[in-house]
């Protein structure tokens, strides 16, 4: 009798979930690039080369662009902050919890399974009379795929949250990377501050000689001090600018900020020329994009999970129980297998479910505008990039020969001064000059190293690097 139940109930479960399975429905189909394009940028006409080039061919992201620099203390540096870093600890505890969550939401796949059990004493106070213990199991059928669609949210959020470490990773390495060279550049500028002391120094020491002797004013020694304290300022304004510079490396880095010196002072050379690209591309390299991208299909994803909320839900349930009552002398035992099938049907909620739609279809929008709003962030970034460093590089070439001139012309002067046709006067003031000229040209090479790395970052950043971490 029992069996025939059992088998009975298996019967119609099985025609029922079969016809639901006919009438069911996937989740949405992915959202293709092109797509994703055409709807968040549909006004914005992508060139087939970036503005800022004028090369004959536009800009890509070497993958090895950190080993082209050869400089082994950024290497190590880098290593090491994307070790200790509370950015990147912050990031790859995100991505733990997201995994967890996918893992989660994975367990809604499978049948749930519990049990209890009770034992009491006779009926009376306190007591109930019975005892047993029951084994049931619970299976919701994703019939019209919400558990899926939750499912793959989820995962695609997770996915993002990895492409948006890979971006603070590159930030970071950018950000390293720049402020190690800075701070070299102002090591640089902190000696010629020096020697340009040294010579309003030396300066006043003439003018005070030509003073004692009777063919200097008092005025012209007071202008030699206060030339001279102003070069004492630039030094100290200098120092402390090379101390912040280091103590933000050591923030950086994840170290406290004590002002860690520098293993070297001298600049890298200016990297080599960039590979072929395309502007397009840059939509489908950086991770920040890709991260958007991807946070974009979630919400597609989010609007399938709320409509299927408005649908019908099935549920499968088994179970097994063994039930002993004992009133007074009676006492009976029994024996409860079970087989169901449930069926929850949202008749009226007010119109909380159709609002729930709007409201996943407002963020997908909101993610339309995000990805746009990073895209065009990214095309502006590369522009600029390119546009200063070439802007760069013609005031260094000028630089370079006023450089030269200057350093001509005070070559001029010790000539002139050793056949006594000038005192060192005019020989400290050109040495002044000449430092001058080499601190503008200094800072021109830098902010050309600046801006190259600038346009790797706004490119997608060395490839290689981020590859490596994720092995």
């Amino acid at each position: 009798m029992l069996m025939r139940v059992l088998f009975s109930n298996v019967q119609r479960a099985s025609i029922f979930l079969s016809t639901a399975l006919l009438l069911s429905c996937s989740t949405s189909q992915p959202l293709l690039h092109e797509e994703i394009v055409q709807k968040a940028l549909p006004g914005v006409l992508i060139p087939p080369k970036f503005i800022g080039d004028d090369s004959g061919f536009v800009p890509q992201t070497p993958t090895d662009w950190l080993e082209q620099l050869q400089d082994p203390e950024l290497k190590t540096l880098i290593d090491e902050a994307l070790g200790s870093s509370p950015d990147m600890r912050a990031f790859a505890a995100r991505i733990e919890q997201s995994e967890a969550m996918v893992q989660a939401i994975n367990s809604s796949f499978y049948p749930s399974v519990g049990a209890t059990a009770k034992e009491g004493a006779k009926l009376g106070l306190g007591g109930s009379g019975t005892s047993g213990f029951y084994v049931g199991a619970g299976w919701e059928v994703d019939l019209w795929g919400r558990v899926r669609a939750q499912n793959e949210s989820a995962r695609k959020s997770a996915q993002a949250i990895v492409f948006e470490q890979e971006s603070a990773q590159l930030s970071l390495i950018a950000n390293l990377t720049k402020t190690l060279w800075t701070a070299r550049s102002l090591s640089m500028q902190l000696l010629i501050t020096q020697d340009i002391a040294q010579s309003s120094l030396a300066l006043l020491q003439y003018v005070k000689h030509r003073q004692r002797i009777g063919i200097a004013s008092r005025n012209e020694v007071q202008i030699a001090q206060a030339n001279l304290a102003l070069a004492q300022e630039a030094v100290e304004n200098a120092r402390s600018s090379y101390q912040k510079t280091l103590m933000a490396m050591d923030m950086l880095v994840g170290r406290y900020p004590v002002g860690t010196a520098l293993k070297s002072q001298a600049l890298p050379g200016i990297p080599k020329a960039y590979a072929k690209g395309l502007p397009s591309e840059l939509l489908e390299r950086r991770p920040d994009i890709l991260a958007a991208a991807l946070r974009l299909d979630a919400a597609r994803l989010n609007i399938d999970e709320a409509k299927t909320a408005r649908l019908p839900k099935i549920s499968l349930s088994a179970g097994f129980g063994l039930i002993k009552s004992s009133v007074f002398v009676l006492s009976t035992s029994a024996a409860n297998p079970s087989l169901g099938i449930g069926l929850d049907v949202p008749l009226f909620t007010a119109g909380a479910l159709d609002q729930k739609v709007k409201m996943r279809e407002a963020e997908m929008d909101l993610a339309y505008a995000n990805y746009a709003k990073i895209g065009l962030a990214a095309f502006n970034e590369v522009e600029t990039a390119l546009l200063l460093e070439k802007n760069w590089r013609v005031r260094s070439a000028e630089l370079e020969k006023a450089y030269a001139i200057q350093v001509l012309q005070l070559s001029s002067l010790e000539k002139e001064q050793k056949i006594g046709r000038i005192d060192g006067r005019a020989i400290e003031q050109q040495k002044a000059t000449v430092l001058g000229a080499l601190s503008k040209l200094e800072q021109s090479k830098l902010e050309i190293l600046v801006q190259r790395i600038n346009v790797y970052l706004a490119l997608g950043g060395p490839v290689q690097i981020i590859e490596k971490e994720k092995k």
